[in-house]
C-alpha cells in the first residue's frame, strides 16, 4: 500500500465565522487543504484552519508530513484533545471531484475542534472521507459504580 499526502493549498486567511457550535470572530488562520491518497486513489480531503495565534507559522512542506510534529517540536505547543462530529452529507461539487465520488456524492465528514493542553483552541478541521473507504472504530468503557 502506497500512501501519499499532497498539499493542494496553503494560505493565510480568516477562520470561518462559525464552526460546529462555536462563533469565531475575525480570527486569523493558516488554511491548509490536503489530499490523502492510497495507491493513487483519493480517500480523504482535509481542510484545516490553524489559528494564529497560537500557531505562529507553518513553513512550506510541513503539511506534507506532520503538522502536529512541527507544532510540538518546533513551536513547543502541547496538543491535548479534540471534540469531533461525524456526519454523512452530500458533498459540494469541488470536494466530490477531488475525491472522485460516485454520482450520489455522499461523503463522510469528520469535523473537529482541537485544543492545546491549556484548553486554547488552535485548529478547526473538516475531513472529507470517501464512504467506501471510511471505517469508524471506538472504544468505550463503563465505570462500575
Amino acid at each position: 500500500m502506497h500512501a501519499k499526502t499532497t498539499v493542494l493549498k496553503q494560505a493565510n486567511t480568516l477562520a470561518p465565522k462559525r464552526f460546529m457550535d462555536i462563533n469565531i470572530d475575525n480570527q486569523q488562520a493558516i488554511f491548509v487543504e490536503r489530499l490523502r491518497t492510497i495507491d493513487d486513489l483519493p480517500v480523504v480531503l482535509d481542510q484545516d484552519y490553524l489559528l494564529t495565534p497560537p500557531v505562529s507559522s507553518l513553513p512550506a512542506g510541513v503539511a506534507e508530513d506532520s503538522i502536529y510534529e512541527y507544532l510540538e517540536k518546533e513551536l513547543h505547543l502541547e496538543v491535548s484533545y479534540a471534540t469531533k462530529a461525524i456526519t454523512v452529507e452530500k458533498a459540494a461539487d469541488d470536494i466530490a471531484e477531488k475525491l472522485q465520488l460516485d454520482d450520489d456524492k455522499l461523503v463522510v465528514i469528520v469535523r473537529s475542534l482541537s485544543y492545546l493542553d491549556d484548553t486554547t483552541l488552535f485548529q478547526l478541521t473538516s475531513s472529507y472521507h470517501r464512504p467506501d473507504k471510511f471505517k469508524f472504530i471506538d472504544f468505550a468503557r463503563r465505570k462500575k459504580i
